[in-house]
Protein backbone atom coordinates (compact mmCIF):
# COMPACT_ATOMS: atom_id res chain seq x y z
CA UNK A 1 0.00 0.00 0.00
CA UNK A 2 2.92 2.52 0.99
CA UNK A 3 4.44 1.75 -2.92
CA UNK A 4 1.19 2.38 -4.13
CA UNK A 5 1.02 6.02 -2.79
CA UNK A 6 4.57 6.77 -3.86
CA UNK A 7 3.86 5.98 -7.15
CA UNK A 8 0.76 7.79 -7.20
CA UNK A 9 2.22 11.14 -5.79
CA UNK A 10 4.58 11.60 -9.30
CA UNK A 11 1.23 10.56 -11.54
CA UNK A 12 -0.79 13.47 -9.94
CA UNK A 13 2.30 15.95 -10.05
CA UNK A 14 2.51 15.20 -13.78
CA UNK A 15 -1.35 15.17 -14.29
CA UNK A 16 -1.43 18.80 -12.81
CA UNK A 17 1.84 20.27 -14.87
CA UNK A 18 0.14 19.03 -18.32
CA UNK A 19 -3.22 20.61 -17.24
CA UNK A 20 -1.10 24.00 -16.19
CA UNK A 21 0.47 23.67 -19.78
CA UNK A 22 -3.37 23.18 -21.35
CA UNK A 23 -4.31 26.42 -20.10
CA UNK A 24 -3.79 29.57 -22.12
CA UNK A 25 -2.22 32.53 -20.38
CA UNK A 26 -5.02 34.50 -22.50
CA UNK A 27 -7.35 33.13 -19.45
CA UNK A 28 -6.31 35.39 -16.94
CA UNK A 29 -8.26 38.31 -15.52
CA UNK A 30 -8.06 41.45 -18.19
CA UNK A 31 -10.01 44.91 -18.29
CA UNK A 32 -13.50 44.38 -20.09
CA UNK A 33 -12.34 46.39 -22.54
CA UNK A 34 -9.92 43.75 -23.61
CA UNK A 35 -12.28 41.56 -24.49
CA UNK A 36 -13.82 43.82 -27.45
CA UNK A 37 -9.78 43.94 -28.55
CA UNK A 38 -10.95 45.47 -32.74
CA UNK A 39 -13.79 46.81 -32.14
CA UNK A 40 -13.50 50.11 -31.22
CA UNK A 41 -14.84 52.24 -33.66
CA UNK A 42 -14.23 55.90 -34.68
CA UNK A 43 -16.64 58.30 -36.31
CA UNK A 44 -14.66 59.15 -39.32
CA UNK A 45 -17.30 60.84 -41.29
CA UNK A 46 -18.07 63.27 -38.93
CA UNK A 47 -21.73 60.38 -38.91
CA UNK A 48 -21.11 57.01 -39.33
CA UNK A 49 -19.49 54.64 -36.61
CA UNK A 50 -16.86 51.98 -38.10
CA UNK A 51 -13.85 49.97 -37.86
CA UNK A 52 -10.46 51.09 -39.84
CA UNK A 53 -11.64 53.66 -42.28
CA UNK A 54 -10.62 54.38 -45.54
CA UNK A 55 -11.02 58.25 -44.62
CA UNK A 56 -11.50 60.39 -41.63
CA UNK A 57 -12.46 63.47 -41.90
CA UNK A 58 -10.67 65.47 -38.85
CA UNK A 59 -12.58 68.58 -38.97
CA UNK A 60 -15.96 68.00 -39.69
CA UNK A 61 -17.51 71.78 -39.75
CA UNK A 62 -15.92 72.31 -42.68
CA UNK A 63 -14.02 69.51 -43.99
CA UNK A 64 -10.46 71.02 -44.17
CA UNK A 65 -8.05 68.68 -42.80
CA UNK A 66 -8.68 64.85 -43.58
CA UNK A 67 -6.92 61.77 -44.09
CA UNK A 68 -6.79 58.70 -46.19
CA UNK A 69 -5.39 55.76 -44.04
CA UNK A 70 -3.91 53.76 -46.80
CA UNK A 71 -2.52 51.02 -44.79
CA UNK A 72 -3.38 50.19 -40.70
CA UNK A 73 -0.28 48.27 -38.88
CA UNK A 74 -2.57 48.01 -35.45
CA UNK A 75 -5.87 48.60 -34.83
CA UNK A 76 -6.55 47.59 -30.93
CA UNK A 77 -8.79 48.51 -28.09
CA UNK A 78 -6.65 51.72 -26.71
CA UNK A 79 -5.30 52.33 -29.55
CA UNK A 80 -4.87 52.08 -33.18
CA UNK A 81 -2.07 53.42 -35.95
CA UNK A 82 -1.69 53.58 -39.77
CA UNK A 83 0.11 55.02 -42.31
CA UNK A 84 -1.00 57.61 -45.77
CA UNK A 85 -2.16 60.66 -47.08
CA UNK A 86 -2.93 63.73 -45.01
CA UNK A 87 -4.79 66.61 -47.30
CA UNK A 88 -4.83 70.18 -46.06
CA UNK A 89 -6.66 73.26 -47.30
CA UNK A 90 -4.34 76.30 -47.00
CA UNK A 91 -7.41 78.50 -46.80
CA UNK A 92 -5.64 81.04 -48.74
CA UNK A 93 -7.26 83.64 -49.72
CA UNK A 94 -10.12 81.90 -47.83
CA UNK A 95 -11.25 78.12 -46.67
CA UNK A 96 -13.62 78.14 -49.77
CA UNK A 97 -11.31 79.48 -52.12
CA UNK A 98 -8.03 77.46 -50.20
CA UNK A 99 -5.95 74.81 -52.22
CA UNK A 100 -5.69 71.70 -50.37
CA UNK A 101 -2.38 70.47 -50.29
CA UNK A 102 -1.36 66.29 -49.60
CA UNK A 103 1.09 65.13 -47.29
CA UNK A 104 2.94 61.78 -46.55
CA UNK A 105 2.00 61.02 -42.76
CA UNK A 106 1.41 58.40 -39.97
CA UNK A 107 -1.54 58.38 -38.39
CA UNK A 108 -2.42 57.69 -34.35
CA UNK A 109 -6.28 56.89 -33.09
CA UNK A 110 -6.61 56.92 -29.48
CA UNK A 111 -8.13 58.31 -26.60
CA UNK A 112 -11.08 55.89 -26.54
CA UNK A 113 -14.52 56.78 -24.01
CA UNK A 114 -17.02 54.32 -24.10
CA UNK A 115 -20.53 54.93 -25.54
CA UNK A 116 -23.89 53.49 -25.30
CA UNK A 117 -22.28 51.41 -28.28
CA UNK A 118 -19.52 50.76 -27.37
CA UNK A 119 -15.75 52.06 -27.20
CA UNK A 120 -15.09 54.97 -29.12
CA UNK A 121 -11.91 56.69 -30.21
CA UNK A 122 -11.94 60.59 -29.81
CA UNK A 123 -8.53 61.70 -31.15
CA UNK A 124 -6.84 61.79 -34.26
CA UNK A 125 -2.88 62.39 -34.15
CA UNK A 126 -0.80 63.16 -37.54
CA UNK A 127 2.73 63.15 -37.81
CA UNK A 128 3.99 64.50 -41.62
CA UNK A 129 6.57 66.30 -43.02
CA UNK A 130 6.36 69.60 -44.37
CA UNK A 131 8.67 71.91 -45.95
CA UNK A 132 11.59 69.52 -44.54
CA UNK A 133 10.27 70.52 -41.44
CA UNK A 134 8.16 67.72 -38.95
CA UNK A 135 4.75 68.86 -38.37
CA UNK A 136 2.48 67.11 -35.37
CA UNK A 137 -1.16 67.85 -34.96
CA UNK A 138 -4.01 66.18 -32.56
CA UNK A 139 -7.46 66.73 -33.48
CA UNK A 140 -10.54 66.11 -31.94
CA UNK A 141 -12.97 63.10 -33.42
CA UNK A 142 -17.01 63.40 -33.04
CA UNK A 143 -17.88 61.39 -29.76
CA UNK A 144 -21.28 61.23 -31.44
CA UNK A 145 -22.84 61.56 -34.90
CA UNK A 146 -22.75 65.42 -36.11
Amino acid sequence: MGSMSILRAPVLVAVALAGALLVPASTSAQPARETTAGRTHVIADCVHRTVKPRKVIATCGDANVYAVVKRYGSWRAEEAWGSGRLHLNDCDPSCAEGTFHSYRATFRFHRVVDTRHGPLFTRLGATWLQGGEQQNAQYSLPRRRL
